[in-house]
This record gives C-alpha cells, structure tokens and sequence, in this order.
C-alpha cells in the first residue's frame, strides 16, 4: 500500500509543479517517448540481474495488486489476544517464561555482518521490552534468546515466513529451575 501511495505522491508532484511552472499537461504524454523510456529500463533491469531477483520483483509487483492477507480487524483480533495474555502473565502465572526469536532459511539482506542470528535476538529482545512496557515484571522474564532457523515451525518448507515468529513459553518450575542452573558458573571446575 505505501508502494502506491509513493508512486501517486510522485506522479501528483511532477503534475502539479509542472503545471504551476506554466507548462501544458499535454506537454507530458509521448506515447513513444514513455516506450522508449520503460523499454530502456525494463531491459536494462533484466540484463543487470540473476533471473530470480526478475522473478521476486515480478512477484512483488503483482503482490502490489493483491488484497492484504491480513486486514485491521485480523491484527485488532491478535492485539486483544496479546494483551489478554499478557494480562494473565501478569496477574494469574506465577511461572516465568522464555522468550525465542526466530526466522526462516532466507539470508538476511541487510549485510554489515548482521544474520539471522542477530535478528532473531532482536525479535527475541523486542518482544521482551513490549512485554516490560506492558506491564510484565523482569524477573519474570527467565531468557530472551535468538534461535536464527535452528528451529523451524515448517521443517518442509524452510523459507516459509510462518518460521519467522517469537515463541513465548511459560516454563514450569522444574523447567525454570534447569534453566537458572545451566547458567550458574561451576566454581568447582
């Protein structure tokens, strides 16, 4: 949606500065000018580029047309969830919980020596302050860890976006007690 928005923004810009500066709006259109111009670029995208970057561009442009899968009432219907079960975190578990970020297969984009592993700490990280800003105390936070693609919610289909998620796992008290003492240093050793 913001993809439209830009080009109507970009197009209304040139229009109206156009037309404020005096010119004649059918100045503009050159039916052979706008071939030249997107034929040029068109070949020139697909000269310059790996067949599956044309692929996922021509797949995110029609993703473009598409209706959103998931519509305000869907992520209303999911903020309520989150914070009927922060509520309860809150107020009725005595139990702490574990927080895990992770993604899919995909290699992250970004470079700079930031992976998957990072941004799956991240997501990890960013789910543990919404929940603190909720209202949940620190203490019962026992970890917040980055997984990366370690752990796979569709093994079948690795690069599936399901696998990008955070798991929020209420740990019994046994589970709570293992996971203090793999952390406590062995002053023995």
């Amino acid at each position: 949606m913001l993809q439209l928005i830009g080009i109507v923004v970009v197009f209304a810009c040139v229009i109206i500065g156009f037309t404020l500066s005096g010119g004649h709006l059918l100045l503009l259109w050159h039916p052979t000018e706008v071939i030249i111009i997107c034929g040029a670029a068109i070949g020139a995208f697909v000269t310059s580029n790996p067949p599956k970057v044309i692929k996922d561009t021509f797949h995110g442009l029609l993703a473009l047309l598409k209706k959103p899968r998931y519509n305000r009432e869907t992520y209303v219907d999911l903020l309520r969830l989150l914070n009927d079960l922060l509520t309860r975190l809150r107020k009725e578990v005595p139990n702490s919980i574990s927080l895990s970020g992770h993604t899919d297969t995909t290699p992250y984009a970004g470079g700079n020596g930031f992976s998957n592993w990072e941004l799956s700490a991240d997501r990890a990280n960013a789910a543990r302050r919404g929940l603190l800003e909720g209202g949940l105390a620190e203490q019962k936070i026992s970890r917040a860890v980055g997984l990366a693609s370690a752990v796979l919610f569709d093994k079948a289909q690795p690069t599936n976006p399901v696998n990008r998620r955070i798991s929020i796992i209420v740990l019994t008290k046994k589970a709570e007690a293992a996971a203090h003492a793999t952390d406590d240093p062995d002053v023995t050793a």
